[in-house]
Formats: structure tokens, C-alpha cells, sequence
């Protein structure tokens, strides 16, 4: 192993049994010789180095081998091939509670846990106080871990992981556990570690976290490894992929409204959204320019009906919206029986992600509506992973030297 190496994988593999059916006696066991289980290979011939300082991230969906690699790395599980080399001493923050015993206090489970890191009393002594600090849960500490939530869990854990003065320290989700405030706390630590020079391998569904902490990423997908290198590169490339497969299932299913509201003397009966190239799409680059279409039908005449849409993030919060009446727009008699198409055209300036649609269309004086459709559309963004939130600013960074006033650097 090199001297700056200190995580090495070489074709690394794991594989379980999945057994499919039981047999109680031997007379049964012996009639039925045949194999009675599945294998599924969690990690499949999987290599890579990490360097001594490094910040990698693993991501990718449930299922596609991070947590197995994780404990490939602690050591909890042993390759079924392959090699695992690593260069120093390892502490671990992976499932809730792993390494607690429930009877046992906090105190105690400090200690343990200490003890399975091989460090002694003495040497537990001197970071105790620092931990039960960290952790907050000094009125707690004397109490059995099977009373505490699952954010003590995860604070206790934390506190243990990063005050045993690790070489290497393994996270997996469990920081999504704990709430804002200690969240913080968690990440301002993990910069103090990294200025220390330690390597930290951090796996997480929460994009925009593995895009803060980590320079290098990893994207994994039945248990292979499809992307290795820049964590925005690979955040990028794995969000494309995401996109790609929810579209597929987006455009299969049936698009279910939460909620519609109005007279119906005036009905949107169709909501389309077109491409650039004006086909109808579920799926959308950030910044191309679209046309959300609604088709409406008056079935009493209308005069001067507020047209508009507005656009949701899965969380509920509003991202944009317009009307007719915000642009100061008469819109005119419409007569019972007539149809209209209203067209929306706009630069999708988001970053990748889901978004709803809900159109309507409203009296004149916006206090009721004709026809209210809420989240009647799922659609996607993707973006090239150079951004994080939800607006697409489209930033250009230049870097100028001060005293000749030269153009450095453009982008």
C-alpha cells in the first residue's frame, strides 16, 4: 500500500444467501439434497483506493451495495472475494444504535464501545467528558440506551465516533436522523476533521450534503461501481440516471390530483407540457425553454377569466407562479360551448428534481374558481450537477488580478 494510500479495495465482493424455504427435520433435509437458497451479490468485484485526507461519498439508491461496502470497510463483514487493506484505525457511525446494548446506560455503552475500539480505560477517560458534551445528553447519560429516541441514539453514536481520534471514519445515513441544530454541529466537526487531515468515507441520499462535505464521489448500482471521480461530476451524472428512470415510470402511471375545486362552467380539460422542440414531455433540461398548454372548455359564458399555474416542489412549497390578473391582463368574453388553448412559454430556469404543476382558472375577482387542478402534472428537470436548491441563476465566475486588472479565469 502506497504511503498517501489508506483505503484499498481490489476486486472486492459479497454475496449472501437468500434462503427461499425450511425443512424442520433431517429426514426432510436429507430427501431434499437440492439447494434451498438464492445468492444475491450485494458488492460485485468492486476496486478502489482512497488517499489519507480524503473526503469520498457513496451514493446511489436502496439497494445498490453502499452500507455492505461500508461494513466491508469496519470490518463487520468479510469479502466473500477480493481484498480490503486499511491503513489505520477505523471508527464507525453506520446503523442506529449498532455497538449499543440496550440495558446498559450511556456511561457504560461509552465505555464498550471504547473497548471495541481498542482503546483502554485510561485512554476513555480523558475524551469521556468531551463526548458526553458533544452529545448534549448529560442528564441522560446515567440512564439504559433502550429509553433514549433515535436523535440521542445518534448523538451518543456521533460523539463516540469522532472523539476516539480515528485515522478513518465511516458514516453512513444516520446524521438525517438528528435535528438541525446537531446536524450543524455534525458538520462543522466533520470540516475540523478534514483540516486534521483525516479520511472520512460518507454515504448519503441527501445530494446536496455529499456535494458539501465531499471532493470525490462514487456512484454504485447493483453493487457495481458506474462513476468514480468529482463529487459534482458524479452527483451530476447520477441524477441524470434518476431522471431517466422516473420519467420511464412517470409517463406509465396515472397522474392523481390531491384536490380540484371550482363551478366547472369553465373546465381545463387537457394540461400538457412541450419541450423546446414542442413534443410533450414529463422530462425537462434545466433552463430549456417550455410551454405548459392548457386546453379549456366554457360551458357559461366568462368575462375576463383569470388564466394561471403555479409550479410545487414535492415538499409542498411553492417555487413559481403567474397569472393573467398579476400581468395586469383583460382577457376578454368568452362564450358557453367556445374552447380555448392558453399556452404558458417560459425558460425552465430549476435545478434537477420533481416538480408539480396545478393550473386554473378563476372568476375575475380571484375570490373563486372555475376550475382548480392541483398537482394534475409530475414532471422532471435535470441538471449537469454544477448547482444545488432550486433556482438556476445560470452564474458565470470570473477571477481578476487586482493590480493589472487581467482576466484570469472565465467560466
Amino acid at each position: 500500500m502506497a504511503d498517501k494510500m489508506i483505503v484499498e479495495l481490489e476486486n472486492v465482493s459479497k454475496t449472501f444467501r437468500i434462503y427461499r424455504e425450511r425443512r424442520d427435520t433431517l429426514k426432510e433435509l436429507l430427501l431434499f439434497r437440492r439447494r434451498r437458497f438464492d445468492e444475491l451479490m450485494a458488492v460485485n468485484d468492486v476496486s478502489f483506493t482512497v488517499q489519507a485526507g480524503q473526503t469520498l461519498g457513496i451514493i446511489g439508491q436502496n439497494g445498490s451495495g453502499k452500507s455492505t461496502l461500508l461494513k466491508l470497510l469496519s470490518g463487520i463483514y468479510i469479502p466473500t472475494s477480493g481484498s480490503v487493506k486499511i491503513g489505520g484505525k477505523v471508527s464507525a457511525l453506520l446503523e442506529l444504535g449498532a455497538g449499543f446494548h440496550p440495558d446498559l446506560t450511556g456511561r457504560d455503552n461509552v465505555y464498550l464501545n471504547g473497548a471495541i475500539l481498542c482503546l483502554t480505560r485510561k485512554q476513555i477517560d480523558a475524551v469521556f467528558d468531551d463526548i458526553v458534551a458533544f452529545s448534549e445528553l448529560e442528564e441522560f447519560i446515567d440512564q439504559p440506551v433502550k429509553n433514549y429516541s433515535s436523535g440521542m441514539y445518534t448523538r451518543l453514536g456521533f460523539a463516540v465516533a469522532i472523539n476516539v481520534d480515528p485515522d478513518i471514519l465511516l458514516v453512513d445515513e444516520v446524521l438525517a436522523v438528528g435535528d438541525q441544530h446537531f446536524q450543524s454541529k455534525c458538520y462543522e466537526k466533520i470540516s475540523e476533521m478534514q483540516y486534521q487531515g483525516k479520511t472520512i468515507i460518507f454515504v448519503s441520499h441527501d445530494l446536496d450534503a455529499v456535494r458539501k462535505v465531499c471532493d470525490r464521489a462514487i456512484y454504485m448500482e447493483n453493487g457495481v461501481i458506474l462513476e468514480d471521480g468529482m463529487a459534482a461530476t458524479v452527483i451530476g451524472a447520477y441524477r441524470s440516471s434518476i431522471a431517466d428512470k422516473d420519467l420511464d415510470y412517470l409517463e406509465g402511471r396515472e397522474n392523481k390530483e390531491r384536490e380540484r375545486l371550482g363551478t366547472r362552467e369553465a373546465e381545463i380539460t387537457k394540461v400538457e407540457l412541450l419541450n423546446a422542440a414542442g413534443i410533450e414531455t414529463l422530462g425537462l433540461e434545466s433552463k430549456e425553454r417550455t410551454k405548459l398548454r392548457l386546453t379549456v372548455d366554457f360551458h357559461a359564458d366568462a368575462r375576463d377569466p383569470i388564466f394561471g399555474f403555479v409550479i410545487d416542489g414535492l415538499d409542498g412549497k411553492n417555487v413559481y407562479g403567474t397569472n393573467t390578473l398579476w400581468r395586469g391582463v383583460k382577457t376578454g368574453l368568452f362564450k358557453a360551448g367556445q374552447t380555448v388553448t392558453v399556452e404558458f412559454q417560459q425558460d425552465m430556469r430549476l435545478c434537477g428534481g420533481e416538480y408539480l404543476i396545478s393550473p386554473a382558472v378563476a372568476y375575475p375577482d380571484a375570490t373563486r374558481y372555475y376550475d382548480w387542478r392541483t398537482n394534475v402534472l409530475s414532471f422532471k428537470v435535470r441538471d449537469d450537477g454544477t448547482m444545488m436548491g432550486i433556482a438556476n441563476l445560470d452564474s458565470k465566475i470570473v477571477i481578476t488580478d487586482s493590480d493589472s486588472g487581467k482576466n484570469i479565469l472565465s467560466c
